[in-house]
């Protein structure tokens, strides 16, 4: 008697590509004397899950160079960390603003 065989198709499966969520100052100079530390550091801490010892560090990158990465997640989480952050920012009269990019690992 004839056994039925199946035949497995083999799946690859793609590591997925991380991205890496961004806050740049919008505007540097003089303008940025607006931009308030506590709210930086609050965002930091709400949204990307950062201490306190490290929010202050990333408060200073940003306001030192302009640009800070807050943390790295997929794509999906990262677009929807960047909006969270978006709305924080802009409720608070930040100018800074979230980005996501591929990050370079």
């Amino acid at each position: 008697m004839p056994m039925d065989t199946e035949t497995l198709e083999k799946t690859e499966l793609k590591v997925p590509v991380p991205h890496n969520v961004l806050l740049k100052q919008t505007r540097q100079g003089e303008a940025n004397a607006s931009l308030r530390p506590d709210v930086i550091m609050a965002i930091l801490k709400n949204v990307f899950s950062k201490n306190d010892g490290d929010a202050m560090k990333l408060t200073e990158e940003l306001f030192e160079t302009g640009k800070c990465i807050a943390n790295t997640y997929t794509k999906e989480v990262a677009n929807a960390k960047k909006d969270e952050a978006n709305t924080a920012l802009g409720k608070y009269g930040q100018d800074v603003r979230a980005e996501v990019e591929p990050s370079a690992v």
